[in-house]
């Protein structure tokens, strides 16, 4: 259940940083 759980964490961490470099690209 916690190593689900990490996962989740995980794609939400890496889709934060995909919006994150997406606004940066824009700003730029």
């Amino acid at each position: 259940f916690q190593g689900q759980l990490q996962v989740q964490d995980l794609n939400t961490i890496l889709r934060y940083f995909g919006e994150s470099k997406r606004w940066n690209d824009v700003m730029q």
